[in-house]
């Protein structure tokens, strides 16, 4: 079996480019992976969207942070 990879997006209220990294990421011939999103928006709005997106992937981790 191949090792883990992870990999690491940061989302900040850029829709068009998570939705084609996502894509991009899917497309690997490396299966064996883990997609760990930051999502950085003290605004919730988006989160649904991503949430979406996300399902795609197996293996996931979302991190909400909270501003202080």
């Amino acid at each position: 079996m191949s090792d883990l990879i992870s990999i690491i997006i940061p989302y900040y209220k850029k829709k068009i480019f998570f939705s084609k990294t996502i894509k991009s990421v899917l497309k690997q011939s490396y299966k064996n992976f883990e997609v760990i999103l930051i999502y950085d928006d003290i605004s919730k709005k988006e989160l649904k969207f991503v949430n979406k997106i996300l399902k795609e992937i197996k293996k996931k981790k979302l991190l909400l942070i909270k501003k202080i």
